[in-house]
């Protein structure tokens, strides 16, 4: 059975991917880049404007694509991953093309055993093409790259550990009393992004300077792992008096 996204990647597409008026689009629009959208951020040459779906069309439209994200990632990752930092490789992918994941730094990084350089590495695709035809830096995307740089730093209770099951849209909402700590976790998620990427950003120099004193590459990922934990959740916190 392929790899699926677990429910902390699935409540941040909920967040990132819902339409104008939250939750799914039923209705195609253009997103901030001015591509013509719809669902849970499907996008290509089966939508066309004015199109409507209902919302059963949105979830099989958001598995489908997160089918073919999960195959991608799965293809391209040659390490051992866990369960959210999988699901935010998914979703970075998800966000911007097979052909953009397999060239980014963010991959190249993670496969090296380099995650607070993969976790850093999340911040450079924070950029769209407006309708100008420039490249600017989008809010959305600032935080959306916070977030999962988040996720992907979050550890699992086994970090080599990873769950195939995965809670899709449809599920989620036939069964309220299941959507409660989905949401949770996406709000907690979208609150921790500032504090996260602030984090991540000096990870990287920390962990080589560990190594740099003889601590094993592997251990010294883990140590920063909780570290970050530790640091998003103080931030949080404080930020929240």
């Amino acid at each position: 059975m392929p790899r699926q996204t677990n429910a902390a990647g699935l409540a941040l597409y909920h967040e990132f991917e819902q339409g104008p008026g939250g939750g799914p689009a039923l209705t195609a629009y253009r997103c901030p880049a001015g591509v013509l959208t719809i669902g849970w951020g499907h996008t290509g040459p089966d939508v066309h404007e004015g199109q409507t779906i209902t919302a059963a069309e949105a979830d099989r439209l958001l598995d489908m694509d997160l089918d073919e994200a999960e195959r991608d990632v799965e293809r391209a990752v040659t390490v051992p991953t866990n369960d959210n930092a999988f699901a935010a490789l998914v979703s970075l992918r998800f966000n911007i093309g097979t052909t953009g994941f397999r060239k980014s730094t963010v991959l190249k990084r993670h496969n090296a055993g380099d995650w607070a350089g993969a976790a850093q590495a999340f911040a450079m695709w924070n950029k769209a093409t407006n309708a100008k035809g420039r490249r600017v830096v989008l809010n959305g995307l600032v935080r959306r790259r916070a977030a999962e740089a988040a996720l992907y730093m979050t550890p699992t209770a086994d970090s080599q550990a990873h769950d195939p099951q995965r809670t899709r849209a449809a599920d989620v909402e036939a069964t309220p009393d299941r959507l409660a700590p989905v949401a949770r976790i996406g709000g907690t998620i979208a609150a921790t992004a500032t504090a996260a990427q602030q984090v991540v950003i000096q990870v990287g120099g920390v962990h080589q300077a560990l190594v740099g004193v003889g601590i094993n590459p592997q251990l010294a990922i883990l140590l920063l792992a909780v570290a970050a934990g530790v640091g998003i959740w103080w931030a949080t916190r404080r930020r929240a008096g």
